[in-house]
């Protein structure tokens, strides 16, 4: 009762505020589903491809790629040439990133061919630990225990899943494993290129620090050795048109995703895929598939950045989880296809793993492990002070 009416007391004196959180809260919450359907709508548009025997990854990519050179390469000239803004990263950085980029795209939709969609989204759900280990090496991030038994929770899930596979009688078949481990390798290059995004749209805040978001003051070599070459018309900017300054790190990065992941593609695309793509019988239905996959695909690359930008990498991955919802409700209701039980008993798994992980806020707790440490260190330097007699202090 105590609790009842301290709470009630708290939205009566502050309702404004709670307000605001509120339907800040529901907005993201809305625009984080509409990503989800555009991710799911892209593995509709695979599985429609494979069921007509076709399957072009490379091909199915071109045109996300094309979209983003098309949609934001001008915008970034704009940037560069009216008002100077140096880059946040190197270009060889950026070809790296790429590179992850398209070949994770690539392996999840080969996947299509192999397995399901429900399977997929699921599986997709393993970038999740690989995260946690790529951000705590490079960004410096600190873990509570419950992201550490949310991330080993989600794995018995995914391990789950693949026993799936193994014993469903209608797909005694390594195919079906194929698919899972092309999935499963597919989402830690995902992970990767999670990573380097969210290092990159963050830049701002790590150039103005000096030090990744939430990182030890004495791990921020990793942000020194990424060199910001024209940097001073970046801060200078920060003040007055920090909105626009943080519009030219998604752009920055879409564009250079969309025109390294664009080369790298099409080299592919003629070393892997120019046979079968003559063998493809065209027509507007495989048009079209393709059509809605590159659009969706480029909206959901689009979108992103500003969900983690607005959010954090964390309500985002804990949104994506209703895709697997969203996978099993297509397969069920579109492609008519029946999902064996230990499906659902691995899809509440991975579900209580991934609530699991998110009780605790990664980035809130980072920044509280960082301000303790740095906290100690200055009082173990006072100590030290302290303990040297006054005549051998050195003054400055």
């Amino acid at each position: 009762m105590a609790f009842k009416k301290k709470a009630a007391e708290y939205i009566k004196d502050n309702w404004r505020t709670v307000l605001f959180k509120s339907l800040r809260l529901l907005g993201l919450i809305i625009f984080s589903q509409i990503l989800v359907l555009l991710l799911t709508s892209t593995g509709v548009f695979s599985e429609y491809l494979s069921g007509l025997n076709i399957n072009i990854p490379t091909l199915q990519n071109t045109f996300n790629y094309a979209l983003l050179v098309i949609a934001y390469v001008p915008i970034l000239l704009v940037y560069k040439i009216r008002y100077q803004m140096g880059w946040n990263i190197k270009w060889w950085m950026y070809a790296f990133i790429a590179f992850a980029d398209v070949e994770g795209n690539y392996l999840v939709v080969l996947a299509y061919r192999y397995t399901t969609i429900t399977s997929i989204m699921l599986l997709n759900c393993f970038t999740i630990p690989c995260v946690m280990v790529l951000s705590r090496i490079f960004l410096k991030r600190r873990y509570n225990w419950t992201h550490v038994v949310g991330a080993i929770i989600c794995l018995i899930g995914l391990a789950t899943l693949i026993i799936n596979d193994v014993l469903n009688p209608s797909k005694l078949d390594v195919n079906q494993l194929i698919g899972d481990v092309c999935c499963l390798i597919g989402a830690v290059l995902y992970a990767i290129s999670n990573v380097s995004q969210e290092f990159v749209i963050k830049r701002q805040e790590q150039s103005s620090s000096g030090a990744v978001v939430g990182s030890d003051p004495e791990t921020s070599e990793f942000v020194d050795d990424v060199e910001v070459e024209a940097g001073m018309a970046l801060d200078e900017a920060q003040p007055k048109f920090s909105w626009f300054v943080e519009f030219y790190h998604i752009v920055e990065y879409l564009s250079m995703i969309g025109l390294f992941g664009g080369v790298i593609n099409t080299i592919q695309l003629f070393a892997l895929e120019f046979t079968q793509i003559r063998e493809v019988k065209w027509g507007a239905g495989v048009a079209g598939y393709l059509i809605g996959f590159g659009v969706c695909l480029f909206l959901f690359y689009s979108l992103v950045p500003f969900l983690i930008h607005s959010s954090s990498a964390t309500f985002m991955n804990l949104s994506f989880l209703s895709s697997g919802a969203w996978a099993l409700l297509a397969s069920i209701f579109i492609f008519k296809k029946e999902v064996g039980y230990l499906f659902y008993i691995a899809f509440a798994v991975i579900l209580v793993g991934l609530i699991t992980y998110n009780v605790i806020d990664e980035e809130e707790y980072t920044k509280k492990v960082t301000q303790q440490e740095v906290q100690k260190r200055e009082e173990q330097i006072s100590v030290d002070e302290s303990s040297i007699p006054i005549n051998e202090r050195v003054v400055e």
